[in-house]
């Protein structure tokens, strides 16, 4: 993977796909309906050198809860993320468009996830604590859904906490074979 500086970035021509970026997250501003269903969503991007660009969201979750966080954000394989010219405002300055196949991670929890060595920083695990997974929404539903199935399936009824158990524990399983953590054939 390839993470592209906001330096470089504000040097690209129009339309340069990228693999990742990463910065904090330092403004995020209310989404809007976009014509035809889904939401864009304005948002500012810094890195410790002080360069900001700003990033468009198609059709993500509110970024709120990233203000102020250090994140990465990834392209899909599938790509969508690129560098846009901006000549509306301010005239002339290069943005990123970030697609709904993109993904953010919190950059400490990325570093931990790839093994990778990370400044220490606030936010990062103090050595010899277990990675931290990350969990994005369709994780999420998909192992809700098969708790909540596998539970009624069995006869047993709605209880919150089991679903809670089991989902998390399926969870775990997925990023555990997702690490490569595969049982021997």
């Amino acid at each position: 993977m390839n993470t592209t500086t906001l330096a470089q970035v504000l040097t690209l021509p129009d339309q340069s796909a990228l693999d990742s970026v990463q910065g904090t997250i330092t403004e995020v501003y209310r989404a809007r309906e976009k014509r035809g269903g889904g939401t864009i969503q304005d948002a500012k991007l810094k890195d410790a050198a002080g360069n900001e660009v700003k990033l468009a969201v198609w059709d993500h979750p509110d970024l709120g809860v990233l203000k102020g966080m250090e994140v990465i954000i990834q392209a899909s394989p599938k790509g969508g993320l690129k560098v846009v010219f901006d000549n509306y405002r301010p005239p002339g300055v290069n943005t990123i468009s970030v697609s709904k196949n993109c993904t953010f991670q919190k950059l400490a929890v990325h570093h931990a996830q790839n093994g990778t060595n990370a400044p220490e920083a606030a936010g990062t695990p103090a050595k010899g604590t277990p990675a931290p997974i990350v969990v994005n929404g369709a994780k999420v539903g998909m192992a809700i859904n098969c708790a909540t199935t596998f539970l009624t399936t069995v006869g047993e009824p709605f209880d919150a906490k089991r679903v809670h158990a089991m989902a998390s524990e399926i969870i775990r399983i997925s990023n555990a074979l997702e690490q490569g953590d595969l049982i021997p054939a």
